[in-house]
């Protein structure tokens, strides 16, 4: 009977210390598990900042990109209404970049005042195609520029 229980406690013995040191191995890899996530999350942070940045950047990217459309667009609309290749009235000339669109000064005046003397009267007002549309049609000439 002793020798049973010696046996006995040597077998337990041997399970214990099989367990035990599967107890030190596992709590070693979660440990390393533990480091490996704490070095994740480290990674995570610095992801989500680098995507905070980034996007900041593209909100920045994007506005300097719509200012850059409005300029083009409006850049292709002066362009459209600059003076035509073949004049066909004399008001055509209103559509030229000096003037179009522009608040009509005396220096911008004298270039034209030999040809237009009737303009003096609209000094300070702006030059829009409406305001040569009037002009057109007052005097005659049914005919827009820019359409």
């Amino acid at each position: 009977e002793n020798s049973e229980l010696k046996e006995d406690i040597e077998e337990a013995s041997i399970r214990i210390n099989t367990t035990s040191t599967q107890l030190e191995t596992t709590q070693l890899r979660l440990k390393k598990t533990r480091e490996q996530l704490n070095s994740t999350k480290d990674l995570l942070e610095v992801t989500r900042r680098n995507l905070t940045l980034t996007e900041a950047d593209l909100a920045n990217k994007t506005t300097m990109l719509t200012e850059t459309q409005e300029e083009l667009e409006d850049a292709l609309n002066k362009a459209k209404c600059e003076l035509n290749s073949t004049v066909t009235s004399t008001w055509d000339m209103l559509y030229s970049p000096d003037i179009f669109n522009e608040i009509l000064t005396l220096e911008k005046l004298a270039y034209f005042k030999t040809k237009i003397e009737k303009l003096s009267c609209f000094v300070g007002v702006r030059m829009t195609d409406t305001v040569i549309r009037f002009f057109k049609l007052y005097h005659g000439i049914h005919q827009d520029a820019c359409k």
